[in-house]
């Protein structure tokens, strides 16, 4: 089993048709395989998306990855002002897990 060809195919179908894949839970298996090891180039492009659902997908992944999505941290960075509540609290939660010295200006208007 290819896990860069399986996240491919998932990220198509979240593309393609973000309802069916949240009401599917489809970012669960989304998550799976990038705990296996399916490369985060992808998730960058879900977590900036403007579609809400995509977003959703890729900020879930992400902010279930731990510090294995601090690479993400340019494309979330953006989303901290988000007036989306879930989508506010799921980039400050990658923050504060990813967050290292290069970050710390962007931490402390967490903090505070």
């Amino acid at each position: 089993m290819d896990i860069h060809h399986d996240a491919e195919r998932l990220i198509s179908e979240l593309l393609s048709n973000p309802d069916k894949f949240t009401d599917d839970g489809r970012a669960y298996d989304l998550l799976q395989l990038y705990f296996r090891g399916a490369p985060l180039e992808a998730l960058g492009s879900l977590v900036s998306s403007s579609d809400v659902l995509v977003r959703r997908a890729g900020l879930f992944v992400a902010s279930e990855l731990g510090r294995k999505a601090r690479a993400l941290l340019p494309d979330v960075l953006p989303l901290l002002g988000s007036e989306v509540r879930i989508t506010h609290y799921d980039a400050t939660e990658i923050l504060t897990v990813c967050a290292n010295a290069d970050y710390a200006e962007h931490f402390a208007k967490v903090v505070s």
